[in-house]
């Protein structure tokens, strides 16, 4: 075997042991780029991480209160849906009877701007709006959880 420094098979191997030889071009440009996209994944996450659960007041990382009014209200949301489930004839439940269930937290009762979520149901499914910034229900800053 002739021994070339861009072919690594010129190595010994143990006994009876062969090693395939590695084809170069293509496979080490894919190789590459998958290496590039896993390390900035891993990075964005990183980041991520860090500024959800490190520091989140800091350094604009905060979530926005429509963001958490859509977080909640998705909760609220599955807390009914659990409601409904739990008896054929349940009626839509709205936040005191969710409350009250022990199937919602109470601090999840309230949107970030202080008013109720309000929950309606069609058949079996539930929706869950917020009122928004305004706290009026039915105008164009309201939050919905779907």
């Amino acid at each position: 075997m002739s021994k070339r420094s861009s072919d690594w098979a010129w190595m010994t191997a143990p006994e009876g042991v062969t090693w395939p030889s590695r084809p170069r071009g293509a496979d080490d440009r894919a190789s590459s780029f998958v290496l590039f996209a896993v390390l900035g994944t891993l990075a964005l996450g990183a980041a991520s991480f860090a500024c959800v659960m490190l520091w989140p007041p800091y350094h604009g990382c905060e979530l926005g209160p429509a963001h958490v009014a859509r977080r909640d209200a998705q909760r609220v949301q599955s807390a009914a849906v659990l409601f409904l489930s739990g008896a054929p004839d349940a009626r839509c439940a709205d936040i005191e009877s969710l409350v009250e269930s022990g199937l919602l937290d109470p601090e999840l009762a309230l949107d970030p701007w202080g008013t109720r979520y309000l929950v309606t149901c069609d058949g079996y499914e539930v929706h869950v709006r917020s009122a928004g910034r305004d706290t009026k229900a039915g105008t164009d800053d309201d939050v919905d959880g779907w």
